[in-house]
């Protein structure tokens, strides 16, 4: 497993930074969302949903939570990591 560098990662836990999942439909055509991103451990995040909100947003909770919406915390182990612009 490939792991982040000390400066990508700070860069990641401090920094209000969005990835994109794309999933692929049934029909094979491709679905991007934007998520929010965080570091735990060697692995990126996009759940933690407080602590995020107080990232991205400032604010200690997430303010649109609902009860009717699952949310799902997305694990990734990297098998490459590529950190350009980054001195390391």
């Amino acid at each position: 497993m490939a792991k982040l560098a000390e400066k990508p990662r700070k860069f990641l836990e401090e920094s209000p930074y969005v990835g994109v999942v794309t999933t692929l439909r049934e029909d094979g055509s491709p679905h991007s969302t934007i998520v929010w991103v965080d570091v735990e451990g060697d692995k990126v995040s996009d759940a933690q949903i407080d602590k995020l909100a107080k990232k991205y947003l400032g604010k200690d909770e997430y303010p649109w939570r609902n009860p009717e919406e699952t949310r799902v915390k997305v694990l990734i182990k990297p098998e490459k990591v590529d950190a350009t612009g980054f001195d390391e």
